[in-house]
């Protein structure tokens, strides 16, 4: 099913009736009845929360304009506690002039960064893209979001406005898919291409990444998120799925990120996914332990080399000329901060000024 050559569809029971369940892009379809008139105190909010979890610095994906504009008049109110980078909607590029992507507010607290657009769904519809059906799911496998020659467009007149390229692809054909759509322009200036998830990268799909190199953004919490993945794939393939360590000892350029609001934001819970896989009660979409990494390497995914991906090494890091964002914790080894998460931050600091304070967070309540 489709709605004006966007891919997505609708639920329905066994006897054909509407079940209630909305697939991928058929979600615009409701974004009339979800709008609200005035957000903004909600997200600062928000990000004053981010701030308490020990994030200095969160980039917003695939805005649409009228979030756009939200988010710049609260930079030039001075209201962002925190840095915030966004990526704006690929396929809706052209709605965007290059006023709307200029930095706007305190220097250095916000900037439009690139365009970001979908190859495919998610493994929990059964929308992800796969090369073959599904272990569970009677012949499917998944959605190929949008036509190569639309993104391909987009991607261009994207790349005309100097917005960086990225794109979701989870299932392994759409990761191939993307690699492929991103080649001319992972040697751009910039901030580098990226893609989103890529969730399933078997042995084919190493080779065609490897040809590619784009920057690969991952959700280590989906490791424990996705329990259920070994029974939607089987085995065989499950093995493939998020395989970080592979990905890092070939080479690529590994970013952490949440994917909030669909999973947790809290970054210590991606943290302690990536390195001991599986979670309290033993559950995980693959524990294979060869795909763990190492405790600092894993905070690596969260500091400078989320700064490469957003083009600004100068974040992530703590070295002379890089800018004076901080975290203060109280633990004697980053494998116990890992393991204590947000309670463990004591306070966040950014650009040199403390934004979060967890002795006056106490006494407020």
């Amino acid at each position: 099913m489709s709605a004006g050559g966007l891919e997505g569809r609708v639920g329905r029971a066994a006897d054909g009736t509407l079940n209630g369940i909305v697939y991928e892009e058929a979600l615009r379809w409701l974004t009339p009845l979800t709008s609200s008139p005035n957000v903004s105190d909600a997200v600062v909010r928000t990000l004053g929360f981010l701030a308490s979890l020990g994030l200095t610095t969160v980039a917003s994906v695939n805005v649409a304009p009228g979030e756009l504009a939200m988010l710049r008049r609260l930079a030039l109110e001075d209201r962002l506690p925190v840095r915030v980078r966004v990526y704006v909607r690929l396929l809706r590029v052209r709605e965007f002039g290059a006023e709307d992507l200029r930095p706007q507010g305190r220097p250095g607290r916000f900037a439009v960064v690139g365009a970001k657009g979908f190859t495919d769904g998610a493994f929990g519809p059964r929308t992800a893209w796969l090369s073959e059906p599904y272990a569970d799911g009677s012949g499917e496998c998944g959605i190929a979001v949008e036509s190569d020659e639309t993104l391909a467009e987009a991607l261009a007149s994207a790349d005309v406005l100097g917005l960086a390229p990225a794109l979701h692809a989870i299932g392994d054909r759409a990761v191939v898919r993307a690699a492929r759509l991103l080649a001319p322009y992972v040697r751009r200036d910039g901030p580098p291409a990226r893609i989103e998830h890529v969730g399933l990268t078997p042995p084919a799909v190493l080779s065609a990444l490897e040809t590619v190199r784009p920057t690969l953004v991952v959700q280590p919490g989906f490791v424990w998120s996705d329990f259920w993945l070994p029974g939607r794939l089987g085995p065989g393939r499950t093995r493939w799925a998020y395989a970080f360590r592979t990905l890092v000892d070939r080479g690529h350029l590994l970013v952490g990120s949440s994917d909030a609001p669909y999973d947790p934001v809290d970054p210590w819970r991606g943290l302690r996914a990536a390195t001991e896989r599986r979670d309290d009660e033993g559950r995980s979409a693959n524990p294979d332990p060869r795909e763990a990494l190492g405790y600092e390497e894993v905070v690596g995914l969260y500091t400078h080399r989320a700064g490469a991906v957003l083009g600004e090494p100068q974040l992530g890091s703590l070295e002379v000329g890089a800018s004076g964002d901080l975290v203060l914790l109280e633990a004697r080894s980053v494998s116990e901060a890992v393991r204590a998460g947000a309670a463990a931050v004591r306070e966040t600091w950014v650009d040199g000024v403390r934004v979060f304070d967890a002795a006056g967070a106490a006494e407020e309540q």
